[in-house]
């Protein structure tokens, strides 16, 4: 993998939200499987972190990360926009897709 400066306490509070905003997914579908990935990108690296839920719908995609706009019943809005602050202070970015088979995949690139 190509190294990268990261700030380990800031890149591991995403990577909990990540997790955490998945497995809550994963209970409000009834159950699944949470997928995470780490993978070399041009110029970086990506984490992705997969859940079973359900798939926002491209308005909400467009507005995952904005503060204070929650995707689901339960939640601030404030946990994305946290990962892609934290993202774009490691010169990276966050997105979130729609998972094949559904629920949504949610990437933090990382340059080095």
């Amino acid at each position: 993998m190509v190294p990268a400066l990261l700030d380990p306490v800031r890149v591991r509070t995403a990577v909990k939200i990540l997790c955490r905003q998945a497995a809550v997914a994963a209970e409000e579908a009834g159950g699944g499987t949470v997928e995470i990935a780490v993978r070399e990108v041009p110029r970086g690296w990506e984490l992705s972190v997969a859940d079973p839920g359900r798939a926002l719908s491209p308005e909400q995609r467009d507005k995952a990360f904005v503060p204070f706009t929650p995707q689901r019943a339960r939640g601030s809005g404030l946990g994305l926009a946290v990962v892609a602050r934290i993202a774009r202070e490691h010169r990276g970015d966050a997105r979130v897709e729609e998972r094949p088979g559904g629920g949504n995949v949610i990437s933090m690139a990382f340059s080095s």
